[in-house]
Parts: C-alpha cells; sequence; structure tokens
C-alpha cells in the first residue's frame, strides 16, 4: 500500500488524502485506470465535485490515466456540483444504477462512452 501524503479530507463517508503535498506525490505518476466518484454531471460541466481539492486530485489523476472510470448513481444527472474535474465526454466508461437518463445514455452511446448499469438485486 503507498499512500499520497497530505490532509484527509472527509468526502461523504468517505476520507480522501488532498492538498498539496498529494498533488506532488501524484505528478508524474501514471496509472491504467482511474475510478472516481461524481456529486454532479451536466452536459454543460460534465463530472464535478462539491470539494475543489479533491477535484483538482481527479483531474491530475484523469490527466495521467490510460482509462477514465466514473461511478455515479441516477441522482447526481442534471445536477453541477461545485467544481468540475472532466468534460462529460472526458471518461471512457460510466458505471451508473438502471435509473439514468436516456438522453444522456444516448450521448454517451453517441460519444463511444461505455455505460455499465448495476442494478437492485431486489428488483431480479
Amino acid at each position: 500500500l503507498i499512500t499520497t501524503g497530505g490532509n484527509a479530507t472527509r468526502k461523504n463517508s468517505s476520507i480522501a488524502l488532498t492538498g498539496s503535498e498529494t498533488i506532488e506525490f501524484l505528478k508524474g505518476k501514471y496509472v491504467d485506470k482511474a475510478i472516481v466518484s461524481a456529486d454532479g454531471i451536466s452536459y454543460l460541466n460534465g463530472f464535478s465535485l462539491q470539494n475543489d481539492i479533491i477535484a483538482q486530485a481527479y483531474t491530475l489523476v484523469f490527466n495521467q490515466a490510460n482509462e477514465k472510470i466514473v461511478c455515479a448513481t441516477s441522482d447526481k444527472f442534471n445536477k453541477n456540483a461545485y467544481s468540475s474535474f472532466s468534460p462529460i465526454d472526458g471518461i471512457d466508461t460510466l458505471i451508473t444504477d438502471a435509473s439514468a437518463p436516456d438522453d444522456y445514455l444516448k450521448y454517451f452511446f453517441d460519444h463511444n462512452i461505455r455505460v455499465f448499469n448495476a442494478y437492485d438485486i431486489e428488483d431480479i
């Protein structure tokens, strides 16, 4: 396990390491897959987070990743959070639930962005 150093920042029910130490550590590091969450998804502002410091780290990691994957529930669509970390067409894969809006699913399909839908096991 390698940690980045930095400040512990709470995001929902998890804690992320953020700040200048984290950003410096991440510079020059490359990853095959970057898997992140989003607080908002919109055509205008793309994928966004409420926390600007975490969004900076996401942006850096996305710029150095071969594959960019966002996980977000359907309630995040048509919402803008405080700080954008990727344009809407700047990802490779979206993982969401079965209630994602059809217009967004069509947009992702038209832009060759893979979409995986998770279903509630109780609905099956």
